[in-house]
C-alpha cells in the first residue's frame, strides 16, 4: 500500500516511505520522520486553545491525505486522532499507519474485513458484508473533526453507533455543525462523498491559522510510539497490528526517521 502511495506526485499529508528491506521473516521499512511533532490525540488532550478555526484547518489537511489515499485505490482502515501526526509549530498533518490498509477495487467496493479502531467503525461496516470505501473515508473524516472540537469521539459503543444520535456543541457555528452532521449520516448512501467535502463551506473558508509560541502545546518531544502492550493498558480504542516494533534512527541521508518492522508481508 506504502508503493502506491509513493507513487509520483506525492501528498505532504501521507507519511513518505523511503526505502524498504526484505529479510527472511519480515519487511523493513525505513519511514519518513517529521519532527518535533505529537499526535493529534495528543494535541487534542493537552492543547488548551484548540478553536473552530484550527480545527477546520485540520481537517482541512485530512480531507486533502484521505483523497489521495483514494485516488491511489488505498483504504487506509484506521483512520483515528492516534494515526495523526501534527508537527509542533506549524500544525502540518500527517497521516500514518498503514498496517490496516487494503487495496480498492474498481468499483470502489471492500470485503467487511475491518481492523480499525471499534468506535471509529462507519455503521455499514457492522451491518454488511462489503462497503464503498469512499463514504467510509467521510465518516472517518467526520469522527475526527468532532473528537477535536469536543476532545471525545461522537459514539462511545458500536450499538450506538448504529442507534444512537450525534449531539455536537451547540455553541459550534451552523457551517460547522453542518459538515459533521453530513460526515456522520448513518446511511453511506445519503451522506457526503469525498469530493464533496472539499466544496463545504467550511473547507472552502478555511485559511490557515496563526501559531505563536505561547499557543504551542506541551506535547512530549521528541515523539515516540508506545509499545503495543502500553498502548493497549492506556487506551484500549487505539488499536495497533501484534508484532509492531518502532525504532528511531538518528541519521539516514541527514533525516531521521523511523525503521518500522511489521511481522507480515503487507506493503
Amino acid at each position: 500500500m506504502l508503493l502506491r502511495l509513493g507513487q509520483p506526485p506525492l501528498c505532504p499529508k501521507v507519511i513518505k516511505l523511503h526505502d524498504w528491506i526484505e529479510n527472511k521473516r519480515s519487511f523493513v521499512l525505513i519511514m519518513e520522520y517529521p519532527e518535533p511533532c505529537h499526535t493529534l490525540n495528543q494535541h487534542i488532550m493537552y492543547s488548551d486553545n484548540m478553536n473552530e478555526g484550527k480545527a477546520c484547518w485540520l481537517i482541512c489537511q485530512l480531507i486533502q491525505a484521505v483523497k489521495h489515499c483514494f485516488d491511489r485505490g488505498v483504504f487506509h482502515g484506521d483512520i483515528h486522532t492516534g494515526n495523526i501526526l501534527l508537527t509542533d509549530h506549524s500544525l502540518e498533518l500527517k497521516l500514518i499507519d498503514f498496517g490496516c490498509a487494503h487495496p480498492i477495487s474498481s468499483e470502489g467496493n471492500l470485503s467487511s474485513e475491518y481492523r480499525g479502531a471499534p468506535l471509529c467503525t462507519p455503521p455499514e461496516v457492522i451491518r454488511n458484508i462489503t462497503f464503498h470505501a469512499n463514504p467510509a473515508y467521510v465518516w472517518a473524516v467526520g469522527a475526527v473533526l468532532f473528537e477535536i472540537l469536543h476532545g471525545y469521539l461522537p459514539f462511545e459503543s458500536q450499538d450506538k453507533i448504529l442507534r444512537g444520535y450525534v449531539q455536537a456543541k451547540p455553541t459550534l457555528s451552523s457551517a460547522c455543525r453542518d459538515l459533521i452532521f453530513q460526515c456522520l449520516i448513518r446511511n453511506p448512501a445519503n451522506r457526503l462523498m469525498l469530493q464533496h467535502l472539499e466544496e463545504h463551506r467550511v473547507v472552502r473558508l478555511t485559511p490557515q491559522p496563526e501559531q505563536d509560541d505561547s499557543e504551542l502545546m506541551p506535547a512530549p518531544s521528541p515523539f515516540r510510539i508506545t509499545p503495543t502492550a502500553d498502548i493497549d493498558a492506556a487506551d484500549p480504542e487505539l488499536v495497533r497490528l501484534p508484532g509492531q516494533v518502532c525504532e528511531d534512527v538518528e541519521s539516514l541521508g541527514k533525516r531521521q526517521t523511523q525503521i518500522w518492522r511489521i511481522m507480515s508481508r503487507r506493503l
